[in-house]
C-alpha cells in the first residue's frame, strides 16, 4: 500500500483511533516482512558470490 493510500484511509472520519492504529501496525508488519524477504535474498546472493570467489 502506498503512503498516500494509507493517509487517505486514515483520514476517514468514521475510523476510530484504535482502527487507525491497527491499520498502521498491519502495514508496518507487511513492510517488515518484505524487508526480511529481501534480506534473505541478499544473503543468498552474497553466499553464492562468496562460493564462486573461493573456487
Amino acid at each position: 500500500m502506498k503512503i498516500s493510500e494509507l493517509e487517505t484511509l486514515l483520514a476517514d472520519p468514521g475510523k476510530t483511533k484504535q482502527e487507525r492504529q491497527r491499520i498502521i501496525k498491519m502495514e508496518r508488519c507487511r513492510l517488515l516482512e518484505d524487508i526480511h524477504d529481501k534480506q534473505q535474498k541478499l544473503d543468498r546472493l552474497d553466499y553464492m558470490l562468496h562460493e564462486l570467489k573461493n573456487k
